[in-house]
Formats: structure tokens, C-alpha cells, sequence
């Protein structure tokens, strides 16, 4: 059995959405937030750094944190 190697994306938050569990970044890249998600407090406009896999066809963020 074969493992993906975890992928990071850095950007700005252009949409955040804790009910439909999605993160949108200003390059249009767009992130599905696992159930078990903790937001450390992201909010629209701040830069972030997101560790995630592909599942099927969506990007499932694993972690999100906050760029310094």
C-alpha cells in the first residue's frame, strides 16, 4: 500500500466557514476541514499554513496554522 506525503499550502484566508467546514484561501484554493477540526482562532484575511491530502477529489486540510 502506497502513502500520499502530506502537501502544504501557504496563503491568505478569503473564506472561512466552521458549519460547512470549508477554507477558501486568496489563490482559490479550497479546503475541506475534518470534523475533529479545533479553530485556533483563524479569521478572513490572516495568512495561514495548511497540511493536507487529497481525498477522492477534495483537499482535506489535516492541520491549519496560523503564518507567521
Amino acid at each position: 500500500m502506497a502513502f500520499a506525503a502530506v502537501k502544504h499550502t501557504t496563503g491568505t484566508i478569503k473564506t472561512f466557514d466552521t458549519t460547512a467546514m470549508s477554507l477558501v484561501l486568496d489563490d482559490g484554493s479550497s479546503f475541506t476541514l475534518p470534523k475533529t477540526f479545533k479553530d485556533p482562532g483563524l479569521q478572513v484575511g490572516e495568512k495561514v499554513r495548511v497540511s493536507w491530502d487529497m481525498s477522492g477529489k477534495k483537499k482535506i486540510a489535516e492541520a491549519v496554522k496560523i503564518a507567521k
